[in-house]
């Protein structure tokens, strides 16, 4: 059986590089392939029965082929991001390992649902020597994006990529949740959240607090995108988390994407400043509503007709939850925000990601 390396950043044990790195990891065993994925969690390899390469010279050894999984690899970071902080560091060091290592096992790369903000920037100032030299060379071939202009981006590396959806609008074809319970009239309202903590008002979470408090009629979910270890290790702050749980305010600790998409399916809103776990949660029907969310948040909101779904700014959590609010909507009112129709399309076209991978596979592996 032929061997393929999947690569992504998993150090970092983050939700949506595992997810897309299991997601492609599976597909190639579903089409007869032996992957081998790159520092993936044990716990999550052994849940899907993947194998794990610990080292690049370990993945890429006896490989011909290596998908980049997804990913934020056009992530644009200044020199002083890379020379100030630890982690962007190692992430720009990680391009001239996986250069090093196709030029000694002749590998060939190949990107697909590589993921920018669409924007076309001089990659020489905002990429690294490391990742442009990377980009640049013979090895990496051309692949996909998820934003059209990025299509453009890439260009400026000499790269002609196509544009196709994010490989994750085809979750549910490698991912099966349980279908939440009928939920019954006196139950609490289970409200789920993902926050940059340093773009949400400390007003906003005081008043959560405070409802959560004295009031037992809302349930509150704080989840994070990072296993505990890693938070623990590498000292991983930016997302809100409580400092404690009480009977109705919950740290969710992320431990398998599996797990953590059940629980998102489980809730009856997700309000969120990032997009992974929202765009999840319409694909396993729970509302997203995005709260001083990432331009790429609200963009993805706006192109499936949910513009009702992007909070202003300055709103209140007790605008929220006042009589009309909208976190007193039930689930089926707030999934009526969206186009259903034009969110479909996305997750037909996002296939395309996979029958791109299949191909790249046939022709290199």
């Amino acid at each position: 059986m032929n061997k393929i390396a999947v690569w992504g950043p998993n150090r970092w044990c983050n939700f949506g590089d595992d997810l897309q790195s299991v997601v492609f990891a599976l597909h190639l065993k579903a089409e007869g392939y032996d992957p081998v994925v790159f520092q993936l969690d044990r716990g999550i390899a052994s849940e899907h029965d993947l194998e794990v390469a610990d080292s690049v010279d370990e993945l890429l050894k006896d490989v011909k082929l290596c998908i980049i999984a997804g990913g934020a690899l056009l992530t644009p970071l200044h020199l002083a991001k890379q020379l100030l902080k630890s982690d962007f560091r190692q992430y720009e060091r990680d391009f001239g390992d996986l250069h090093r290592g196709a030029k000694k096992y002749g590998t060939r790369f190949c990107a697909i649902s590589m993921g920018g903000d669409g924007k076309i920037r001089n990659t020489w100032f905002w990429y690294s020597l490391k990742r442009n030299l990377f980009f640049r060379s013979k090895y990496f071939v051309d692949g996909t994006v998820r934003l059209a202009g990025d299509v453009v981006q890439m260009k400026q590396f000499g790269k002609n990529f196509i544009h196709i959806p994010d490989c994750l609008f085809s979750l549910n074809k490698f991912i099966q949740v349980a279908p939440s319970s009928q939920k019954k009239a006196d139950e609490p309202i289970r409200i789920g959240f993902n926050f940059r903590e340093r773009q949400i008002p400390s007003q906003f979470i005081k008043d959560i607090h405070d409802y959560a408090a004295t009031q037992s009629d809302m349930e509150f979910y704080f989840a994070t995108t990072h296993m505990d270890k890693v938070i623990e290790k590498y000292g991983i702050t930016y997302e809100y988390l409580p400092n404690e749980d009480t009977h109705n305010v919950k740290f969710m600790h992320y431990e398998t994407p599996n797990q953590l998409i059940q629980f998102v399916a489980n809730m009856d809103v997700f309000v969120a400043s990032k997009l992974h776990l929202g765009l999840v949660g319409l694909l396993v029907g729970t509302p997203f509503i995005s709260y001083r969310g990432m331009g790429k948040a609200r963009t993805f909101l706006k192109s499936i007709g949910g513009d009702d779904a992007i909070l202003d700014d300055e709103i209140s959590f007790s605008d929220l939850i006042s009589e009309n609010g909208l976190l007193r909507k039930s689930k089926a009112e707030l999934m009526e925000q969206y186009d259903m129709n034009l969110l479909q399309k996305m997750v037909d076209d996002s296939w395309g990601q996979f029958e791109f991978c299949s191909n790249i596979a046939k022709e290199y592996a």
